[in-house]
């Protein structure tokens, strides 16, 4: 495992803005995979900056704690209800934050796991993740139960799930890369280099649409082109000339200069506003 790579997501959920609601929402993926004992959950911490994180959002959330250890937080399991809360993009966030590591994209062996102390816990979890056709598997080690990914495509839909979009673009192109060289003799340098191309087209995408929702510039683009950018979001493999294909399919009929000319317009406003 490489730990800078799995710090650096970290560092990239902490430094994410968030309302009071889905900073309520990260703060339960986190308490919902820590220890807990007694009445008591324990959250430890063994990175500085995220320990500092952890610390603030339970302020925000007046949540009452204590330090157990100089890296640990005692909080009384009583004041913590799970049973109205969503499980979603920051839930999953937050459980990665507290418990998830992934491995160095550069080893020959890929994983993504992440830790739980609570049987019943992980396999609620599991279940949830599977709606979304994300097929973890799980095994006890140690008194924790571990939920892993080890398929390459299996940890690119866990990333884009929680809106690491930078990770899964990257182990995404290291996928292509990949490919190429074990397929070298059924792909062409013209294949490959379209879907290079098509990556860091995405990224460009994700991170202009990304910006233009945040910071509330919707009214710059009528409902068409908002329309497109939704759904290239949720497709963010097809190329133009398949998803005109797929918006036909639900009898939304476009061109792909159309398609072209709304991505266009997105990055030209991006790259005036940001």
């Amino acid at each position: 495992m490489d730990k800078s790579f799995t710090l650096a997501l970290k560092e990239k959920i902490i430094a994410r803005k968030y309302t009071k609601s889905s900073e309520q929402e990260l703060l339960m993926g986190i308490l919902y995979s820590s220890y807990q004992e007694d009445n008591f959950i324990y959250i430890t911490i063994n990175t500085l900056d995220v320990f500092t994180f952890v610390q603030k959002l339970l302020e925000h959330q007046k949540i009452s704690f204590e330090f157990s250890k100089k890296n640990q937080f005692k909080i009384d399991a009583n004041s913590i209800n799970f049973e109205n809360n969503v499980r979603r993009q920051n839930f999953f966030s937050g459980i990665f934050l507290n418990s998830g590591s992934i491995g160095d994209i550069n080893t020959v062996h890929y994983h993504l796991e992440l830790k739980f102390f609570n049987k019943l816990k992980a396999e609620e979890a599991k279940s949830i993740l599977e709606k979304y056709n994300i097929n973890f598997k799980v095994f006890e080690r140690k008194n924790t139960f571990i939920l892993y990914l080890k398929k390459i495509e299996s940890i690119c839909d866990f990333l884009r799930a929680i809106e690491m979009y930078d990770a899964y673009l990257e182990f995404e192109q290291t996928k292509i890369e990949r490919d190429f060289t074990n397929n070298i003799n059924r792909l062409t340098n013209f294949d490959f280099y379209n879907q290079v191309k098509l990556a860091k087209s995405n990224k460009i995408f994700l991170d202009s649409f990304d910006f233009i929702m945040k910071n509330s510039y919707q009214n710059l683009f009528n409902h068409k082109e908002l329309e497109f950018f939704n759904f290239k979001k949720e497709n963010i493999d097809l190329s133009l000339s398949e998803l005109v294909e797929a918006l036909a399919n639900q009898k939304i009929y476009t061109s792909k200069s159309s398609l072209n000319r709304y991505l266009q317009k997105l990055k030209t406003l991006y790259n005036k506003l940001k």
